[in-house]
C-alpha cells in the first residue's frame, strides 16, 4: 500500500523527532565521556604527586582482578529491559533480582580470589584491597532498575547527571584522602563513593521501587545469555593480541602494543563507544517500523563516517608528532603501529552500528558466529605472523579479521533491512574522498613528521596547525562534494543544521545578556528535510 503525502510527511516528522532525541542523547554521552576523561586525567596528575608508584601498582593489580571477574559475569539484563516492547512490573522486578543475584555471586568470587591472589603475587595488602572492590561490586547490583527508563525513553540528560555526579563526588573524596593521608586507600574510597552515590541517585532520580521476584526470568534470560556468551568471545578476541605478544615477544612489546592501540583507537573510544547505548535504545524504539529503522541506520552511518573517518585518518597522518608529544621519544617505535591501526580503525563504525541494530532486534546467533569465527581466525593469524613481523604482524592479523568482520556484518545488515549497497556507499564515499584530500594536504604541508628539534611547545603548535588545516580541508572538500551531487539530505544536512542552531543559540544568549531581542529558534518544519 502506497503512503499518502500526508502519511509520508508525518513519517518524516516522526523520524526527525526520534533522530533528534537520539542526536541529543549522543551529545550527552560524548560530553559525559569527555568530562570523565578530563576528570580522570586531572585527578591522576594530582594523585601521582601525592601517592607512590607502588600505590598505583597495587591498586591497578587489584582492579585487574576484580574487573576480569566482573567482565565474565556481564549478562546484559538492563539491555533486555530496554529492548522489551512493553515491560511490566514483573519484568522490572525480575531484572532487579537477577542483577542482585549476579552482583552477590560476582562479589563472592572476587572475595574468594583475594587470598590466593595475594599469595601468588606475594603482596599481603592485596587481600583487603580486593575485598573492598568486592564490596563495590556488590553495591552495584542494587541500583534502582527503574533508572533504565532514562535509556528506554532516550532521556540522556538525566542519564548524564546520573553518571557524572557520582564521578565528581568520588574525585573529590579521592583527592581529599590522598592530600591528608597519602595512601592508596584514596583510590579505593573514591571507587566505593562512586558506587554508593550512583545507587542512591538512581532512587533519588526515579520513583520506581523494585521488589524481589523471578516471575519473568524466561523473558530476560534468553537475550541476556547471548550477551554473556558474546561478551566472553569478544573479550578473547580483543585480548588475544596481548597474550600472543606477551608470550612470543616479551613484556616490553606488550607495553608498546597496548600504548599504540590506545592512541590509535582514540576516535573510536571517545566517539563511538559512548554512542553504543544510544544506538541500542534508538533501534529498540524503532524496531517495529522497518522504514524508520532503515532511515536511522543510514543516518547514524553517515554521521559516524563524517566524524570518525577524518579523525582516524588524521591520527594516522600526524602519528609522529602526536607520539612525540603525548608519549615521548622513547615510544617512537610505536609510530608504525599507530599509523596502521588508526588508518583502519574507521572500519569499526559498521561493527558498532550493525551490532547495536542486531541486538535491538534480538538477532544474536548470526553476529555471534561472526565474532567467534573472527576470534579463532585472529588467534591463527597472530600466532603465524608474530614470529616474523613482531608487533606489526599482530596488527595485520587484527586488521584482516576486522575487515572480514565488517564485510560479514554489512552483508547481513543489507539483507536484514533490504537496502541497496549503493545507499550504504552514498553515506561513505564523500567522507572517504574528503579524508584522502585532507591526508594529501597534510602530507604536502609537511605536518606528518615532528619539526626538527621541536620541544613540547613547538609540537603542540604543530598539532594545532595540523588539526586546523585538516579540519578545513576535510569539511571544505566534503561540502563541495555534497553540493556537487545536489545537496542530498544526509549527515552534511545534520551538520549544517547543528551549526545553525549553535550560532542562533549563542547569538540569542549574547543578545539576552544585553537585553536586546530574542532570536527565534528553529521550528519543527525547519528541521524537516524538503
Amino acid at each position: 500500500m502506497t503512503e499518502s503525502p500526508e502519511d509520508q510527511r508525518v513519517s518524516v516528522v516522526g523520524h526527525q523527532a526520534l533522530a533528534s532525541r537520539a542526536a541529543a542523547g549522543a551529545s550527552w554521552m560524548v560530553a559525559w565521556r569527555m568530562l570523565t576523561r578530563t576528570l580522570g586525567f586531572g585527578s591522576t596528575l594530582v594523585l601521582v604527586h601525592l601517592l607512590t608508584p607502588n600505590d598505583f601498582g597495587l591498586v591497578a593489580l587489584a582492579f585487574s582482578i576484580s574487573q576480569g571477574v566482573e567482565m565474565l559475569s556481564v549478562f546484559g539484563i538492563e539491555d533486555a529491559v530496554v529492548r522489551h516492547h512493553a515491560p511490566d512490573r514483573a519484568i522490572y522486578d525480575t531484572a532487579y533480582t537477577l542483577n542482585a543475584v549476579r552482583a552477590i555471586g560476582t562479589a563472592f568470587m572476587i572475595a574468594v580470589s583475594a587470598w590466593p591472589m595475594a599469595a601468588f603475587f606475594g603482596e599481603p595488602r592485596l587481600t583487603v584491597v580486593v575485598l573492598s572492590l568486592a564490596i563495590s561490586t556488590l553495591l552495584a547490583g542494587f541500583q534502582n532498575i527503574g533508572a533504565v527508563d532514562f535509556r528506554r525513553n532516550l532521556t540522556y540528560g538525566i542519564e548524564f547527571q546520573l553518571r557524572i555526579l557520582p564521578r565528581l563526588v568520588s574525585v573529590a573524596a579521592s583527592l581529599t584522602i590522598a592530600f591528608f593521608f597519602r595512601t592508596y586507600w584514596a583510590i579505593i574510597v573514591g571507587t566505593l563513593v562512586n558506587r554508593i552515590a550512583t545507587v542512591l541517585l538512581t532512587y533519588r532520580f526515579h520513583p520506581y521501587r523494585p521488589r524481589l521476584t523471578l516471575r519473568a526470568w524466561r523473558d530476560l534470560t534468553g537475550f541476556s545469555l547471548w550477551i554473556w556468551i558474546t561478551g566472553i568471545v569478544w573479550l578473547l578476541r580483543d585480548r588475544v593480541g596481548t597474550f600472543v605478544i606477551g608470550r612470543m615477544l616479551g613484556i616490553q612489546s606488550v607495553g608498546l602494543f597496548s600504548m599504540a592501540m590506545e592512541v590509535a583507537v582514540l576516535p573510536l573510544s571517545e566517539l563511538m563507544i559512548p554512542l553504543t547505548g544510544v544506538l541500542f535504545s534508538t533501534f529498540s524504539r524503532a524496531s517495529r517500523d522497518a522504514q524508520e529503522t532503515v532511515r536511522l541506520y543510514l543516518r547514524f552511518l553517515g554521521a559516524s563516517a563524517l566524524v570518525v573517518i577524518p579523525a582516524g585518518i588524521g591520527v594516522a597522518v600526524i602519528a609522529d608528532p602526536l607520539t612525540r608529544l603525548m608519549l615521548g621519544p622513547q615510544w617512537l617505535s610505536a609510530i608504525p603501529v599507530i599509523q596502521v591501526m588508526a588508518a583502519c580503525s574507521p572500519l569499526a563504525i559498521i561493527s558498532f552500528i550493525s551490532r547495536s541494530l542486531f541486538e535491538a532486534r534480538g538477532i544474536m546467533s548470526s553476529p555471534f558466529k561472526v565474532t567467534l569465527v573472527s576470534a579463532l581466525l585472529r588467534i591463527l593469524l597472530c600466532v603465524a605472523l608474530a614470529p616474523s613481523l613482531g608487533v606489526l604482524g599482530v596488527c595485520i592479523g587484527a586488521i584482516a579479521t576486522d575487515l572480514i568482520d565488517q564485510v560479514c556484518l554489512l552483508t547481513m545488515t543489507i539483507r536484514l533491512l533490504d537496502i541497496s549497497p549503493l545507499s550504504v556507499a552514498s553515506q561513505l564515499w564523500r567522507p572517504i574522498v574528503s579524508a584522502a584530500a585532507m591526508a594529501a594536504g597534510l602530507l604536502v604541508a609537511g605536518l606528518d613528521s615532528g619539526w626538527p628539534g621541536a620541544g613540547s611547545a613547538t609540537l603542540l603548535i604543530e598539532l594545532v596547525v595540523a588539526a586546523s588545516l585538516g579540519s578545513a580541508l576535510f569539511f571544505g572538500a566534503d561540502i563541495i562534494l555534497w553540493l556537487w551531487v545536489g545537496s542530498p539530505y544526509g549527515a552534511e544536512t545534520d551538520m549544517l543544521l547543528a551549526v545553525r542552531r549553535t550560532i542562533c543559540s549563542v547569538t540569542e544568549s549574547i543578545l539576552r545578556l544585553f537585553h536586546i531581542v530574542r532570536i527565534p529558534r528553529l521550528k519543527a518544519h525547519e528541521r524537516t528535510p524538503h
